[in-house]
């Protein structure tokens, strides 16, 4: 879960800095690691969490990269780490 809130920190930074081709690549891992985190959660939980992941496949479908940044700041960050927590 670290490397995923990692990730994210990092696509952000790659974004804000217009290295969206570099951005895009990481978020290839990324998504990969939230796979691997969606098959331990409960279904209350997938349902949250499978709203947060339409709302980032949205985002990058209209190239909208900062609502894309926000997102990952303000939906799955503190979801992440909330799980983390319990």
């Amino acid at each position: 879960m670290k490397d995923a809130i990692n990730s994210i920190e990092e696509i952000r930074n790659l974004i804000f800095d217009f290295d969206i081709k570099i951005a895009m690549n990481k978020v290839s891992k990324l998504i990969e690691d939230l796979i691997l985190i969606s098959s331990n959660l409960s279904q209350p939980k997938t349902n949250k969490f499978m709203s947060i992941i339409t709302l980032m496949n949205i985002a990058l479908g209209n190239k909208d990269y900062l609502l894309y940044s926000d997102i990952l700041k303000y939906e799955l960050r503190p979801f992440l780490e909330q799980e983390e927590k319990s």
